[in-house]
């Protein structure tokens, strides 16, 4: 009984932590950001947009309701650092993305975003991973592959 109730709540833990709600066209990670030696206690989010026509990625990074950036990516290399606006000359926010697959269904991957001071993470965060269709194929017959 005991493990059984462990279990579930291990799976419950897993399903709710790093999750990335998609919609249609656009999926939003978000996760509390905790980062006492920067003073960043907020609520960072990541909206993400896939443009199939150009195998690009339109992103924006909030943090507690304040843009960060918008930037739009090569899905094919996504990774990205800004500098954060009041104190671009220490820190950085840098979006890295891991297990990027593009298909005719569209892209999927895995993201996290990472605070920089000075060069040196002070923290990471995992936001979760995401799936966003392309309906038509468009992404494949960009880069010269066949359907």
């Amino acid at each position: 009984m005991h493990k059984a109730y462990l279990l579930f709540l291990l799976a419950f833990v897993l399903a709710v932590a790093g999750e990335c709600n998609c919609g249609v066209d656009e999926c939003g990670c978000c996760e509390l950001i905790d980062v006492p030696k920067i003073g960043i206690h907020d609520t960072g989010c990541l909206n993400i947009t896939y443009v199939p026509s150009t195998v690009s990625l339109s992103l924006t990074f909030w943090l507690d309701g304040n843009l960060l950036f918008n930037e739009t990516v090569s899905a094919e290399d996504p990774d990205i650092c800004i500098p954060v606006p009041v104190v671009k000359d220490f820190v950085d926010v840098c979006v890295d993305f891991t297990k990027v697959a593009i298909s005719s269904k569209g892209i999927s991957g895995c993201v996290a975003a990472a605070f920089e001071l000075l060069d040196i993470t002070v923290a990471s965060f995992n936001l979760g991973c995401f799936f966003l269709p392309d309906p038509f194929g468009a992404a494949l017959k960009t880069i010269g592959l066949q359907l």
